[in-house]
């Protein structure tokens, strides 16, 4: 099936007050259209010793 997503308008644009025809959007694509979504994970752990001499640091994303 075949959707025509632009149509041509006849006073699409103004330019020193005289009107032109040019491409419009017509109606939308699909009306079950969405945002994207995701689902993103941080796992992280710290560790010093020696008073603050050797400290390590440890991240997972997922």
């Amino acid at each position: 099936m075949h959707r025509s997503i632009f149509k041509v308008e006849k006073n699409a644009y103004i330019f020193g007050g005289v009107p032109y025809a040019g491409l419009g959007a017509s109606n939308s694509i699909t009306s079950s259209l969405t945002w994207s979504t995701t689902r993103s994970y941080n796992i992280g752990a710290d560790l010093t010793m020696w008073n603050g001499l050797l400290g390590v640091e440890f991240d997972l994303f997922l």
